[in-house]
C-alpha cells in the first residue's frame, strides 16, 4: 500500500496555534507561524488573531503588537478581535498609552470596539493611574457600542479592586443621588 503524505493546511496550522494560546505558550506559537510560512501556506485573520492572543495571554505586548503590525504590513485587515487581543497585551504590559493608540486607531478606521476592547482600555488606564483616560473611555463607550457601564465597571473590579470600581461608579456619573 502506497503511502500519503498528508500535508497541513491553514486549519491544521491555526487549530495548533490556537491550543499554544490556550496552554501560553507564546513562543511555539510564533514558531509554528514561521513554519506555516515556511511551508507556503498564506496565514489568515484567525490565525493572526490566536498569535495575538497567545503572545497577549503571556504577557509579551511586544510581540503581540508586533503581529498586529505585520498584519497590517501585508494588507490582511486586523478584526475586532485583533485589536482587542493587542489592546488587552497593552493593559497586562502595563501599557495604559499605547492602549490609548490602539484605541484611536480603531476610531480613524471606523472600527466600534466591544466590551472586551472598552474593558481592556479602561483596565489598562485604571491599572496606569489614569482615572481621566478611564472615566472618559467610560462615558464615551454607550455612545460607541451600547455596551452596559456596570459590565464594565465590574471588569475593573474584578481585576483593580473594590476601590476602584467605586471611583469608576463615582466618576461615571452613573452611581445616582444615593451616591453622593
Amino acid at each position: 500500500m502506497p503511502e500519503v503524505a498528508l500535508l497541513p493546511d491553514i486549519f491544521a496550522f491555526s487549530a495548533a496555534i490556537s491550543a499554544c494560546e490556550k496552554g501560553r505558550q507564546w513562543q511555539q506559537a510564533l514558531s509554528l507561524l514561521t513554519a506555516l510560512h515556511c511551508a507556503g501556506v498564506e496565514p489568515n485573520v484567525l490565525t493572526y488573531n490566536a498569535v495575538i492572543s497567545a503572545c497577549e495571554k503571556s504577557g509579551q505586548w511586544k510581540l503581540a503588537l508586533g503581529q498586529l503590525r505585520v498584519m497590517q504590513e501585508v494588507a490582511l485587515p486586523p478584526d475586532i478581535f485583533s485589536w482587542s487581543a493587542a489592546i488587552s497585551a497593552c493593559e497586562k504590559g502595563a501599557q495604559w498609552q499605547r492602549a490609548l493608540g490602539l484605541m484611536e486607531v480603531m476610531h480613524e478606521l471606523s472600527l466600534l470596539p466591544n466590551i472586551v476592547t472598552h474593558s481592556a482600555a479602561i483596565s489598562a488606564c485604571v491599572g496606569g493611574g489614569q482615572w481621566q483616560q478611564a472615566l472618559g473611555l467610560l462615558s464615551r463607550m454607550p455612545e460607541v457600542s451600547g455596551i452596559p457601564a456596570g459590565a464594565v465597571i465590574n471588569a475593573v473590579r474584578k481585576v483593580h479592586g473594590e476601590s476602584a470600581a467605586a471611583l469608576m461608579l463615582l466618576g461615571s456619573g452613573r452611581c445616582g443621588p444615593s451616591c453622593r
